[in-house]
């Protein structure tokens, strides 16, 4: 009775052993269970601008959302100097305003001396001229009368010297006019062309010149508007502070971390499969993914390492302190996000 006894527990013992053996022999899935922990995922929350940290809204454990403000730096300087941005691109608006002014006052110049004179302007001259030469003719008459009667003693030599002086005033006067009209016909020198190509091309170059200047007062009004927008202190992604790193008051420089924040989405384990089971893990597998605490959650296998490293401190035990394993990740599905980052986890491979 007794050598059964042993009989039937010896069996009962090798069939379990088999058993087990079977479920973690290498290219068999069926109970292949992994040890690992949930992805540790965490993003410092710090401002693009130095400054002293105004306010700071959350405290840790709090969830924050995308976009949450969290704090704020002290905006004051970047105010000022976006209100200083501002002033120069109106100074830099009102001096193309001047330039192109100036330009277009150039081009007509030019237009005008490439035109030359009205026609208006030509007749008006020719009819000066011919009522000026009228006026000659009745000085060379009188003129000719007063020698007369000069010659014949009729009247003194002071009436016949005016007569000659107004000849000759007359005179230079129908000449005066004849080479205005002469100019009028001829139109304007060419110097004077040139010079006002001149002015007209130093116009155009100092608009040119002032867009430029606007477009730069621009780029800093930009830059101002960025910097000041930056002073807010935004969540970057759904998560969990963890860490408040810096407390109001603070001094802080650019790029400076103010709070830590555990990102909860999407949850991933991270585990190690050694090298003859490596083959029993897939890409794009589901998996059960189940705590300490006997929770269960499902997940996919997202990720194989291609490159083996030794078993990490965090889960290797003394018999296997040289194994060689690869590392995965399992995404898992929606619902996982109560599983605090770095708790320990067991993959099971179903």
């Amino acid at each position: 009775m007794k050598t059964l006894l042993r009989i039937i527990v010896l069996a009962l013992i090798l069939g379990a052993g088999a058993y087990f053996g079977l479920r973690q022999a290498p290219g068999n899935t069926q109970g292949l269970t992994l040890n690992g922990n949930v992805d540790i995922r965490s993003v410092d929350v710090s401002g693009r601008v130095a400054g002293r940290l105004q306010t700071l809204e959350v405290d840790e454990g709090a969830m924050v959302k995308a976009g949450t403000r969290l704090g704020q730096l002290d905006p004051q300087p970047y105010e000022i100097a976006l209100r200083q941005a501002q002033g120069d691109v109106a100074v830099a608006q009102e001096a193309i305003t001047t330039a192109e002014g100036n330009e277009n006052a150039a081009r007509a110049s030019l237009q005008l001396l490439r035109a030359g004179y009205r026609p208006e302007e030509i007749e008006k001259a020719r009819a000066e001229l011919a009522a000026q030469e009228a006026l000659l003719v009745n000085a060379q008459q009188e003129f000719k009368r007063q020698q007369s009667l000069l010659n014949n003693r009729a009247v003194s030599q002071q009436a016949f010297d005016d007569a000659q002086k107004t000849l000759d005033t007359q005179t230079q006067v129908v000449a005066a006019h004849r080479a205005a009209l002469s100019m009028l016909k001829a139109g304007y020198r060419q110097e004077e062309i040139e010079r006002a190509e001149a002015q007209l091309q130093a116009a155009t170059s100092a608009v040119a010149e002032a867009r430029a200047r606007h477009a730069a007062a621009l780029v800093r009004e930009e830059q101002a508007e960025l910097n000041l927008a930056d002073t807010r202190l935004t969540a970057p992604s759904d998560g969990i502070v963890t860490t408040r790193i810096a407390e109001p008051g603070s001094m802080l420089q650019v790029g400076a971390p103010v709070l830590s924040i555990s990102l909860r989405s999407p949850i991933r384990v991270r585990a190690y499969v050694d090298e003859i089971h490596l083959d029993a893990v897939k890409l794009g597998m589901s998996v059960n993914v189940r705590t300490d605490g006997g929770t269960e959650c499902h997940g996919t296998v997202t990720y194989i390492s291609p490159q083996a490293e030794f078993t990490p401190k965090t889960v290797q035990t003394a018999d296997i302190r040289t194994t060689l394993v690869f590392r995965i990740l399992v995404t898992l599905d929606p619902g996982a996000e109560h599983l605090n980052a770095g708790a320990p986890v067991t993959v099971i491979i179903p």
